[in-house]
């Protein structure tokens, strides 16, 4: 059932002696206070001068355009700027029980400071506002909305300056909406000037306008007057947020329920798109649009969980798939200083290991280590070339064991015939490295399998709990793991034969 207090046929003010709301008709007249006795006179309340003056379609394009202007170089501190508190106030200090009495003992001196027009600053005539309409909204907070009515209606009736009297009439028509009262919201619209010239006002203005349009439903209305796209309209600081939740709303109302979801995914910085769903439920705004919104976040989490569970493994032979697939790429990033070690600083890392294989194969009575060394020639002043590290097998016949590496590498012009092919070490190197690593292989399968039981504990509770709140069926884990394995032991066997192949065509060509 809607609520009379905010009746824009009745007026109603604070008395002049102890502020109690005091009441009477439209044209006013004398009313005595219940409360203290004190006989109060009331005017009859004035409209703006442009009120119900709607401007043409031209008009209305030329001071959008003034209006975006102003957005694009605002001006700072100026008097209709209710951003800024008043020296001393903040909204937060009007929620505690003494920064609301001490509010409403200054509202009450300020109303004699910004009554005259000549004498009352820019700055008095802006306090006088922000404090009235703080303290309105603290009496609502406490569902006080009689009090409210009568600090806003004094306000309106004190403010010397039509554009602060514009901001309380568009605060009284929101307020006249919470209250379920849109004939009277839709009265005290009319009052206000439907074009004014400055941002703060014409937004104060379409958002009360946009609020009394989404109470009747009327989704058209809504976009009329916050626009069908964000941009179309310019907006002051501090309406933009909920020109934007009424815009999805609106766009929601009027069948467009992808533009309105879209608008949901785009709602940029005003808030994360989290933030606007609490708020669109919150006012009860956009229900279909929400409820796709969450939905579809929630199955993107389902899904997010199930690929983050689907990275754990289960068990000890599901561990040993990476790890036995990163056995050949360990090899071969290891290969990289082991050749460079052997080209720069002939030093060899795997100490020539690979010629207990290789040599027998080459010379006579090699059955011992290689020896490598790295041959340049200068090429011009200070310039040095190379071509790569070359490898000697060592005999009791070539004396390669003994020498030391200079003289290993004045000799290896005359060493060709105990030389080995670069290709087959290489090879050769590369099955020694992975042969070195592989006992790492059961060691990180385990450690990685007893790291992921507890995420997987929690990731299968999680999987859970959000399926069912989507009411479908849990995601089943990924399963196949005795063929991941084996197409592991391929890629590793064939990386294997691959550098057994590369050993044999360097034998081959040595």
């Amino acid at each position: 059932m809607k609520s009379q207090v905010f009746d824009v046929h009745v007026r109603t003010l604070e008395c002049s002696r102890c502020g109690a709301p005091i009441a009477t008709g439209e044209r006013g007249g004398e009313v005595t206070c219940a409360y203290c006795g004190v006989v109060n006179t009331v005017a009859s309340r004035r409209a703006a001068s442009g009120a119900g003056a709607k401007p043409s379609m031209a008009q209305e394009i030329a001071r959008l355009s003034r209006l975006k202007a102003q957005l694009q170089h605002p001006v700072s501190g100026h008097a209709y700027d209710l951003a800024r508190p008043p020296a001393g106030f903040s909204l937060e200090l009007l929620r505690t029980p003494k920064g609301l009495e001490k509010a409403v003992q200054d509202l009450r001196g300020a109303r004699s400071e910004a009554a005259s027009p000549t004498s009352a600053s820019a700055e008095q005539q802006r306090g006088l506002c922000w404090l009235a309409l703080a303290v309105a909204g603290a009496y609502q907070a406490q569902s006080k909305p009689l009090e409210a009515r009568a600090v806003l209606e004094t306000a309106l009736e004190t403010l010397a300056d039509e554009g602060h009297r514009h901001l309380v009439r568009c605060r009284l028509a929101i307020a006249a909406v919470h209250e379920g009262d849109l004939a009277s919201a839709e009265g005290w619209l009319d009052e206000c000037d439907p074009a004014p010239e400055v941002l703060e006002l014409d937004s104060a203005y379409r958002d009360a306008r946009a609020r009394l349009a989404s109470q009747r439903d009327d989704g058209a209305g809504i976009l009329a007057a916050v626009g069908a796209q964000a941009g179309d309209i310019p907006f002051a600081k501090g309406t933009e947020a909920h020109a934007t939740l009424l815009r999805i709303h609106g766009l929601e109302l009027c069948g467009r329920a992808q533009e309105a979801y879209a608008a949901l995914e785009d709602v940029g910085l005003l808030f994360a798109p989290q933030g606007a769903v609490v708020e669109l439920q919150r006012g009860g705004l956009a229900p279909e649009t929400t409820k796709r919104f969450v939905r579809h976040k929630a199955e993107r989490e389902l899904e997010q969980l199930g690929d983050s569970r689907a990275g754990l493994v289960r068990g000890p032979f599901q561990a040993l798939v990476p790890a036995l697939a990163a056995l050949p790429l360990m090899a071969a990033v290891l290969m990289v200083p082991i050749t460079v070690s052997r080209c720069t600083l002939d030093a060899d890392p795997l100490l020539g290991v690979y010629g207990y294989a290789l040599c027998p194969k080459v010379c006579e009575g090699c059955e011992g280590r290689a020896r490598t060394v790295t041959v340049w020639h200068q090429t011009g002043p200070g310039e040095y070339s190379s071509d790569g590290a070359e490898y000697f097998c060592a005999s009791d016949k070539n004396g390669v064991a003994e020498m030391t590496d200079e003289q290993l590498e004045e000799m290896s012009g005359r060493l060709s015939g105990a030389s080995l092919n670069f290709v087959a070490v290489a090879g050769a190197s590369y099955l020694l490295l992975m042969g070195l690593l592989f006992p790492l292989v059961p060691i990180r399968a385990g450690l990685r399998w007893w790291q992921d039981r507890a995420k997987l504990q929690w990731l299968d509770a999680e999987v859970q709990e959000a399926a069912q709140a989507l009411g479908v069926a849990p995601p089943e884990p990924p399963l196949g793991t005795h063929k991941a394995l084996g197409a592991t032991l391929l890629f590793v066997l064939g990386a294997a034969g691959a550098a057994a192949t590369l050993v044999g065509i360097g034998m081959a060509i040595g």
